[in-house]
């Protein structure tokens, strides 16, 4: 009988220690992406570590089942494509077909290598 999780319950099981992150091949894309997010929206301390501990999560799952390209693509796109409105940081109308592909392309890599993952998209935390 095969087990299905879908993300949300990937995430609870894959708690990733900030340190771990520091380490990660990814850790600077979470960096990247969280850098630019707070300089927009003018992130305290504690916002600041919570982004990057959650985004790091990600990448880290990604880079579980073999998914980093397509993490590194949605990333990429994500940060060179947002932009910052009224200290609102936000995907710019243009790039957002192209950003939500790469993001539909990591939950299908991850499904693709996991016994346990259902195919379900779900988006990552807080939507960018």
């Amino acid at each position: 009988m095969k087990t299905v999780l879908k993300m949300g319950s990937m995430r609870q099981l894959l708690v990733v220690p900030a340190a771990a992150l520091l380490v990660s091949g990814c850790g600077g894309l979470a960096e990247d992406y969280c850098d630019a997010r707070c300089e927009c929206e003018v992130c305290n301390e504690r916002q600041a570590d919570e982004c990057l501990i959650t985004q790091g999560e990600v990448l880290a799952i990604a880079e579980a089942y073999e998914c980093s390209g397509p993490a590194e693509d949605y990333y990429n796109c994500t940060i060179d494509s947002s932009e910052c409105q009224d200290n609102n940081w936000q995907l710019l109308e243009a790039s957002q077909e192209t950003c939500l592909e790469h993001q539909a392309q990591i939950y299908q890599c991850i499904a693709d290598h996991s016994e346990v993952v259902d195919d379900t998209p779900v988006p990552p935390p807080d939507g960018n």
